[in-house]
């Protein structure tokens, strides 16, 4: 019906061009490019934060509650059970790790086992999983004979056996590492894995730290390994944990 008043609605249909579809692609992935590196070092500084933290984790279940447990001794070397029927038992992880019927030596202070695939002792930054899902190990450097005094020495560190050493005879707690990131639970080369050839440390006071290419001297990183070439073998003295 006709009520003197058009009511006709046009319709427009727009249409793309090869040309400008092409160009709002080639803007999309540039945009995306822009992005990502974003995106993947916030990935990768929430890892770090989260690896520092797992780090603080450790050194408090593992030494600090240890020691409060056991007249303030704690495990100062990898190998802590000599002849033990596993071989992660020998370890520091498996005695301090969780008991069951393959680990009935275990102390249940660390939440790990070998059916720990991740969680607590694998950093979440890492992919590399060694002989084990583990990628922290203690600073053997405590129980060395060099740069630690067998006696204490300036340090003041008191020893017992070749594995405990007294937690509160340590002076520099601040600057000595109990443990720090490496590619297993018993790997002696320091590794820098994360981002700008960093590493992580749980020093004996309880924090973490970040230590960047600074900590070692020049010539010591291999870029292509992301590890640090120290000479020292067993007997590790590494700055600044050998305050």
């Amino acid at each position: 019906m006709y009520c003197g008043i058009e009511d006709r609605t046009e319709k427009s249909h727009v249409k793309f061009t090869l040309i400008e579809l092409l160009v709002v692609i080639a803007i999309i992935v540039i945009l995306a490019g822009m992005l990502l590196p974003s995106l993947n070092r916030a990935r990768n500084s929430a890892q770090n934060t989260q690896c520092l933290s797992q780090t603080r984790q450790i050194v408090m279940l593992g030494l600090h509650n240890y020691a409060n447990d056991c007249q303030d001794w704690g495990f100062g070397g990898v190998w802590v059970m000599k002849g033990a029927s596993y071989l992660a038992e020998e370890s520091w992880i498996g005695r301090l790790g969780r008991k069951n019927a393959t680990f009935p030596n275990g102390l249940g202070y660390l939440p790990w086992d070998y059916t720990v695939k991740r969680g607590l002792m694998m950093c979440p930054e890492l992919k590399v999983i060694g002989a084990l899902p583990v990628s922290y190990t203690i600073n053997d450097g405590i129980m060395s004979s060099k740069g630690y005094e067998t006696n204490g020495g300036p340090t003041g560190i008191q020893r017992k056996s070749s594995n405990l050493f007294k937690h509160s005879s340590v002076k520099y707690q601040s600057s000595v590492a109990w443990i720090m990131d490496s590619v297993d639970y018993s790997n002696a080369t320091q590794w820098a894995p994360h981002p700008n050839y960093s590493f992580n440390a749980g020093l004996l006071d309880g924090h973490a730290q970040s230590y960047g290419k600074s900590t070692f001297t020049a010539g010591q990183l291999n870029y292509s390994t992301k590890r640090y070439n120290l000479t020292l073998t067993a007997e590790i003295k590494r700055e600044p944990f050998s305050k």
